[in-house]
């Protein structure tokens, strides 16, 4: 992280009355929160509002963070519950899908362009569309989120273990589709 403000530093100041930090927070973490939210609505639209609610209930919960990471975790669990909430209320069968999430927001695309060439990023996303929904979850959020097993295990409501579990088993369910698809060195 370098020289950068951490996100638990800033939701302290945020929390002791310096708004300009809870911007900072929601510059690097709206369109990302959106993404997340909108691959379990698969409304766009409709994220953008639930992305606000996200962020509205960490502020009303008023946590306070000691470790290094725990606020952006703490931030897509809220996310998550938000999205099952709203598909709930609206009796939409919650999972996780990948299309909005391969387009938006700009910085994810940009990364998977460092990744993998457009075709590559393409087969990736048929394939990891294919994937049962918690495989695609855990997989994205340790791979494109960069988060590791405790903050996987606390957004999606799992043991570390479990956590474990869906990684080894997504990588190799991918592995297999991908093979499928004539990519093979990409995991």
């Amino acid at each position: 992280m370098g020289n950068m403000i951490t996100d638990e530093k800033l939701f302290s100041a945020f929390l002791s009355g310096d708004e300009a930090s809870f911007e900072v927070l929601m510059e690097r973490y709206g369109d990302r929160v959106t993404a997340y939210i909108a691959a379990r609505i698969e409304d766009s639209q409709e994220a953008e509002e639930q992305m606000i609610e996200a962020f509205a209930r960490v502020v009303s919960a008023r946590p306070h963070f000691k470790e290094e990471g725990t606020f952006r975790a703490y931030l897509f669990k809220t996310a998550r519950s938000v999205a099952i909430r709203f598909n709930r209320e609206y009796h939409r069968h919650s999972h996780f899908a990948l299309d909005d999430l391969m387009s938006e927001p700009e910085a994810l695309t940009d990364h998977l362009k460092t990744i993998f060439d457009k075709e590559r990023s393409e087969g990736l996303g048929l394939c990891m569309e294919k994937l049962q929904p918690d495989y695609r979850e855990a997989l994205y959020l340790h791979y494109f989120e960069e988060m590791d097993l405790a903050q996987i295990a606390s957004v999606m409501g799992r043991s570390r273990i479990a956590v474990e579990h869906l990684l080894g088993r997504g990588r190799l369910s991918l592995r297999e589709l991908l093979a499928e698809e004539g990519i093979t060195d990409a995991l």
